[in-house]
């Protein structure tokens, strides 16, 4: 099974996800982990704080549900939604000119959905090491990501992100 957080991209298939969503300990949202249904500015903000902080994987098609009995952990929810195939590319790259400055447009890779060739799942990897810090998001500032939330960056992290 392909890492998603180590492997190219592109050598991610709709099994290695399927395997891995589907197998215990289930993926759960986290700092550098985070499950979206669609784009949104929402997606922008993640990418904004992941890339502010440790950098991480945001996978847009899928649900996300609470975990029974784990209080507010969120995993993500099989079989996915999917995004559609068409505009996946351009909308993440319109949202991405939109709302995040400097401009900066991720790694990302598209997984189609089998038996919906119009579906898939967008992958997308945000590597702190290639990002023109710190980034703004134009609706909610310098964000910087804490457990599974984006936060308004505080003082000690905005002064590093600044040196």
């Amino acid at each position: 099974m392909a890492n998603i957080f180590r492997d190219p991209l592109t050598d991610i298939t709709y099994t290695d996800l399927e395997q891995w969503a589907t197998t215990v300990p289930y993926p759960q949202e986290n700092e550098r982990l985070d499950f979206k249904r669609e784009f949104s500015s929402k997606v922008t903000a993640s990418i904004v704080a992941m890339a502010n902080h440790a950098g991480g994987v945001i996978v847009i098609g899928v649900d996300e549900q609470k975990e029974k009995g784990s209080g507010t952990s969120k995993t993500m929810k099989w079989p996915p939604v999917g995004v559609p195939t068409s505009s996946a590319f351009d909308t993440l790259q319109n949202h991405c000119y939109q709302h995040i400055q400097p401009v900066y447009l991720p790694e990302h890779h598209l997984v189609t959905i089998p038996d919906h060739p119009d579906k898939a799942i967008l992958l997308i990897r945000i590597d702190p090491q290639t990002v023109p810090r710190p980034l703004w998001h134009d609706e909610k500032g310098v964000l910087y990501r804490f457990g599974d939330a984006n936060r308004p960056a505080p003082l000690e992290i905005l002064r590093r992100l600044f040196s």
